[in-house]
């Protein structure tokens, strides 16, 4: 019976022994671990100088402190967990700059640390340029435009554009042989092109004005029955009195803004002039006819025509006969 309860007590005590034994086991190893640290991953995040950025990091534990390191830090703050800040300029035209981030999260109890990492890629503002702009131009015209960019990498798409210009989705470049409408007083266009940075996604669109002319031509519209000729007068000075002049002036479709010259090798009569109105002055010293060929060109689209005239020089006329003979009667 003694034996039984010795035995008793002895395994009570012996259970008592494990169970201080298991707590105590618990508690020391609590008490002596060492900080979990968890290595992040890297993301990748552009931005354009200027742009704002804003990331709140989140962790699976309360309580947590997030603080930064690396290069960015200079123009990145944590204020109540939020990182925030104005991506800085890009010193190099068309280039980018590079910042590395280290955001870094601890707790106390337990003590553990976690890391995660951006490469932030900044970049220059997209701009871009025409090589030529508000430019005249004209139907039947094979105009070369080039529109520029600050970067490489980017792609050109054009719209509004009169008919047969297309634009090389490379090199920027607008050509092609004008087929849309044009008019006497030029018609007007404002062609877009959309330049996309494929690298960093930014978009501007660029606008070229344009007018576009009726291709020039000499207009024979008015025109007497001999066509384009003129007959002048030996001796008498030619005017804009059409009793004296059938047919004085070259005229092209389009009125505004048109000089006229002579084509080298052509030449006019003797003692006549032709003026930059298109008008033909002076007085004639030759006889017969003179085919003039003269040079019209349009100042605001700059294209040019060849206008044709035949000037011919007739005698004054006078009798050539006198009567002969007889009594002149006169009358009472």
């Amino acid at each position: 019976m003694d034996f039984l309860n010795k035995k008793t007590a002895f395994g009570a005590v012996a259970v008592v022994a494990i169970m201080f034994c298991a707590c105590f086991c618990a508690v020391t190893i609590t008490d002596e671990s060492s900080a979990d640290n968890t290595t992040g991953q890297t993301y990748n995040v552009g931005l354009v100088e200027g742009a704002s950025y804003s990331y709140t990091p989140s962790v699976n534990l309360s309580g947590a402190t997030i603080t930064l390191a690396g290069t960015a830090a200079a123009w990145l703050t944590v204020t109540n967990g939020v990182i925030s800040g104005t991506a800085p300029s890009v010193s190099q035209s068309g280039g980018t700059a590079t910042y590395d981030l280290t955001i870094k999260a601890d707790t106390v109890r337990p003590t553990q640390h976690a890391e995660q990492y951006i490469h932030f890629t900044v970049y220059d503002a997209l701009t871009g340029t025409f090589t030529v702009d508000n430019s005249n131009t004209y139907v039947g015209d094979t105009p070369v435009f080039t529109v520029g960019s600050n970067f490489s990498g980017v792609t050109y798409s054009l719209s509004g554009a009169p008919a047969g210009l297309t634009i090389n989705s490379s090199t920027g470049v607008i050509s092609g042989k004008i087929t849309g409408d044009g008019t006497t007083s030029g018609k007007s266009y404002t062609p877009k092109v959309t330049i996309t940075h494929l690298a960093s996604g930014q978009t501007i669109q660029k606008t070229l004005n344009m007018k576009v002319f009726s291709a020039i031509a000499q207009n024979n519209s008015g025109v007497n029955s001999n066509g384009k000729d003129l007959y002048v007068i030996n001796g008498t000075a030619v005017t804009t009195d059409s009793s004296n002049a059938d047919y004085n002036k070259l005229v092209c479709n389009i009125t505004s803004g048109v000089t006229f010259a002579l084509k080298s090798g052509s030449s006019m009569p003797s003692g006549l002039t032709l003026n930059s109105n298109g008008t033909v002055t002076g007085t004639s010293t030759a006889m017969g006819p003179t085919t003039v060929t003269a040079v019209a060109t349009h100042t605001a689209s700059g294209q040019t025509c060849e206008c044709t005239m035949t000037i011919t020089s007739v005698a004054k006329l006078s009798f050539d006969s006198v009567p002969t003979g007889g009594i002149v009667a006169t009358a009472a």
